[in-house]
């Protein structure tokens, strides 16, 4: 009986073994009760320190999932503000299509004036990310592109002013690919980074994603800007 009972102790140890390792050890801000109590048993009935299993090395990883939701937060904080942005760029080619379809000299101005605000918006919110360490480049291409998308908005306005058609809707989808790649790698940073965004943050950008790229090589101005709210 004893034998049995010893085979059964062992069996569930190697067990333990197999599923936990250090790093999984670690007790996280989004794990339930349900998993922060076997992270507990687990290092309790392992006998952390007679393993390899160390309080040490767990503090260790306990500092690693420290430093990568440190990052994590800024990387957030680029993503929202150009994703903001490009909620403004939407907004902005939204009055643009409305312009482009009035007959009303007024109201093409008023709409022509709401877009370039939107537009200056989107620049704006850009302003808000700070840029430290090895993050500067990410904050800068994020920065750098919205800057292209507003001018080429800007453009697509000025050529659609002038009845100039062609290069109007050429300005438009060079925009709107340049809109898709920031979104890819707005999404990129999420893989990259499991803390960044939640699962239904990521399925959320993904649709936002595939709304703007609807509107690449349609026929301007008839199917207005994707909404999206995030």
């Amino acid at each position: 009986m004893r034998i049995l009972q010893f085979a059964f102790l062992v069996l569930v140890f190697c067990s333990l073994i197999t599923t936990y390792s250090c790093k999984s050890l670690v007790i996280k801000e989004g794990d339930s009760s349900s998993d922060k109590a076997k992270k507990v048993f687990g290092r309790i009935f392992l006998g952390v320190g007679s393993l390899g299993l160390s309080e040490e090395a767990i503090e260790g990883y306990k500092k690693e999932y420290e430093h990568e939701k440190q990052i994590s937060i800024k990387l957030r904080n680029y993503s929202l503000h150009t994703l903001l942005a490009i909620e403004d760029i939407g907004r902005a080619e939204e009055q643009i299509a409305f312009m482009t379809m009035a007959n009303n000299e007024d109201r093409i101005k008023y709409h022509l004036v709401m877009a370039n605000n939107l537009l200056d918006n989107a620049i704006d919110k850009m302003k808000e990310i700070k840029s430290k360490g090895n993050q500067k480049d990410i904050a800068k291409r994020f920065k750098d592109s919205i800057e292209s998308i507003v001018t080429g908005k800007k453009q697509l306005i000025k050529y659609w002013m002038k009845k100039e058609r062609g290069a109007a809707l050429a300005y438009q989808n060079l925009a709107n690919e340049e809109i898709v790649k920031l979104l890819d790698g707005i999404l990129s940073l999420g893989i990259s980074n499991e803390y960044v965004f939640s699962q239904d943050e990521t399925y959320k950008i993904i649709a936002i994603r595939e709304r703007w790229v609807q509107l690449i090589k349609t026929k301007f101005p008839k199917q207005p800007s994707p909404k999206q709210t995030f």
